[in-house]
Order: C-alpha cells, then structure tokens, then sequence
C-alpha cells in the first residue's frame, strides 16, 4: 500500500508537556477549525492535517518543536491514542505520513512527474522555500529538489527558457 509524507521544517505545531491536558494537541487541530468565514483565505497546517485525515485510511502526525519529537496516529479520522513523545530532537517541523484511502479513490497510487510539476509551481509563488519530493517506491528511488530565490521571477525566466528565448531585463 502506498504511504505518502508531507513534512516541513517549520516551529511545529505546539504540543503541551508531557502529562498536561489541554486544548493544544494534535488531535483538536484537527476538530476544532473556525467556520470558513472565520478564517483567513490561506491554508494552513490545522488545514492540512484536517484534509488530509479525512481522507486517509491511516495517518501519522509527528511534530518537532522544543526539544521533543511527539506522534499520534489516526486511523480513517479517528486517533488512536493520545500524542506520546518518541525521543528527543534539535530539529522543529511537522511530518504528515499517510494513506489515501481506497474506499473513497479509485486509485491510491501517485504520479511521480504530476507530484513534481505541482510542487515546483508552489516552489515559484513560495519565493526562497524548498521543496524536496522522494519516491521510495520498489521500482527505484527518485528525488527532486525545488528552491526559486527569486520566485515569480525565476518562473518567468523558466517560461522564457523554456520556449527558447532570452530573458528581457528586469523593469526599472
């Protein structure tokens, strides 16, 4: 069955210490979203996650942020456990893994070439991010990297490229 992860290496969603229960866990990210009209026109990680677990069959969330690497698992929307801490890290992000589920897609397997070209375009409009795709499929490792500096700008020198001509100067 195929597994996708979607990681960052942003702060981390905020977790509580370990023991203490309140409204800052992974799991009421994922129920506990303002109405639409509420929120601003963006997508963010409670976004995301909640996405994403409605439609997987299993989903693991690990997030990084002060010191502690902490997971919980979900299966089809539902957590299985509260978010334990798994070990310690120096590292901050948030690492979505999971599952497309096979009762609502008719196909649960990715293209590598339609993954890339998306990626690349939020590469261009997210000016300096980097994004890197991997495909650990039995069928051969391939990774691609994408960082535009420049962004929009960059995406018009690749449209210039592309159809074989010079790029003109930047405006003054």
């Amino acid at each position: 069955m195929n597994s996708h992860l979607a990681p960052d290496a942003a702060r981390g969603r905020p977790t509580p210490p370990m023991g203490q229960r309140t409204s800052r866990t992974i799991t009421p990210v994922r129920s506990s979203l303002p109405p639409p009209s509420a929120r601003r026109r963006r997508i963010n990680f409670a976004e995301g996650l909640l996405v994403a677990d409605a439609l997987s069959s299993r989903l693991t969330a690990e997030v990084r942020r002060e010191g502690v690497r902490r997971v919980q698992e979900y299966a089809r929307g539902v957590a299985l456990a509260p978010p334990v801490a798994v070990g310690s890290t120096t590292a901050t992000g948030t690492a979505i893994a999971f599952r497309p589920d096979a009762e609502i897609f008719e196909t649960t397997e990715c293209s590598f070439a339609v993954l890339a070209e998306r990626l690349r375009q939020v590469a261009f409009l997210c000016r300096g991010v980097e994004i890197s795709l991997t495909d650990r499929r039995p069928s051969g490792e391939r990774n691609v990297r994408f960082r535009f500096p420049d962004g929009v700008r960059d995406f018009v020198a690749a449209l210039y490229a592309e159809a074989g001509g010079a790029v003109p100067p930047p405006r003054p």
